[in-house]
């Protein structure tokens, strides 16, 4: 399946994937890396943080906010 054609779970996997495998990325950066819009890739990082600890950091002023996966997770 061509990258124009990604169903939408495919693009769920895949940002999940960067992120659960020590990816940090800015919306800016993953929206470009996921071919989707700015404000979609926020939604969907949103989405994503209600069932995976991923959030967003702010790391310094010349990135902005990074989502990340929140080190040492303890579900408990």
């Amino acid at each position: 399946m061509s990258e124009d054609r990604r169903l939408p779970t495919q693009t769920v996997a895949m940002a999940t994937y960067l992120l659960c495998t020590g990816g940090a990325y800015t919306v800016s950066e993953l929206a470009t890396r996921l071919a989707l819009t700015p404000r979609g890739t926020r939604l969907l990082l949103e989405k994503i943080s209600t069932v995976v600890p991923v959030v967003d950091e702010h790391e310094d002023d010349r990135r902005g906010a990074v989502w990340r996966l929140i080190p040492e997770y303890d579900e408990r």
